[in-house]
């Protein structure tokens, strides 16, 4: 394995900064680094900028994505952090990218497998965490002055749902692709019609929870929307509200899956009248990721 393989160069580090700084991290800190690299095709490259000035060639180039704001979100999990340089000697990162406002609010509001909503950072108030631009930095490398640990704006309930959300993103069973195509993607897009409307937005912001029940080869499904009574409250989202949005909900699905043999159930409530074997049968996935109509 080379230089790599046995990390030579941790004889001219200190043990116990090195031991402070790894008991330090956290998954869900933001760092300040200005650049992400990756591996890109000159044959086959997405953009002409990203070549510029590079030799043509190699079959296989590696790029400098200069990031805009200059921040990344450290994605590895809290069990790897800590471990010894050793034997993890890497941390995973993703950039945390501005998004226009609508773009934000959607996430915030459905949910998105590929983006999730951060706090404001640095003034900026529209960032999203993008997992889909993730690399990797050496644990040591953050012992430099030349790049800035910025804490992590979550509050432990809010990493909580971090660690979740990167749990479902990097190791959720995918839907079969009849599934997904025929159910999941017309109730994400009847979810994101209805949150057009001011009433039904606001009661989709207080679901916290969207999963859905399926059996391969059978027509029946259901999707199971739990809401946070805490949040119903303090946004005024009635009982009457939360009936006329299953309603709706349940009535746009069955246009949407009509002629595919599928049907699909709707149910919207609070978690303490949901059992927890109940929410386990169904498979969680983001209200926010439909593909286009």
């Amino acid at each position: 394995m080379g230089e790599v393989g046995s990390l030579a160069g941790l004889e001219r580090l200190d043990p116990k900064e090195l031991a402070l700084l790894l008991d330090s991290l956290r998954q869900g800190e933001i760092l300040r680094v200005d650049k992400l690299p990756r591996l890109v095709s000159p044959e086959y490259a997405l953009t002409d900028e990203e070549l510029r000035g590079a030799p043509r060639d190699d079959a296989v180039l590696t790029v400098e994505l200069p990031l805009d704001p200059a921040l990344v979100v450290v994605v590895s999990q809290d069990c790897d952090l800590v471990r010894p340089v050793e034997r993890e000697p890497y941390i995973q990162i993703a950039s945390l990218t501005e998004v226009e406002k609508d773009l934000y609010d959607e996430v915030s509001r459905l949910g998105s497998s590929r983006l999730y909503a951060y706090p404001p950072v640095d003034g900026v108030a529209t960032l999203v965490l993008d997992v889909r631009l993730v690399g990797t930095i050496e644990k040591p490398a953050l012992l430099s002055e030349g790049i800035a640990r910025l804490g992590c704006p979550l509050t432990d309930p809010q990493r909580a749902m971090l660690r979740a959300w990167l749990g479902a993103r990097f190791a959720r069973v995918a839907f079969p692709d009849e599934i997904a195509e025929l159910v999941v993607a017309p109730i994400q897009r009847a979810s994101q019609k209805l949150a057009e409307d001011a009433n039904f937005k606001r009661a989709l912001g207080t679901v916290y929870f969207a999963g859905l029940r399926y059996t391969e080869g059978i027509g029946n499904c259901s999707l199971l929307l739990l809401v946070d009574s805490a949040a119903c409250h303090r946004v005024k989202v009635e009982e009457q509200l939360l009936q006329d949005l299953q309603k709706k909900l349940y009535g746009r699905i069955a246009n949407g899956v009509k002629d595919s043999g599928y049907s699909v159930a709707v149910t919207i409530a609070p978690a303490d009248e949901i059992s927890a074997a109940e929410m386990l049968r169904h498979h969680q996935f983001a209200l926010g990721d439909a593909p286009d109509a």
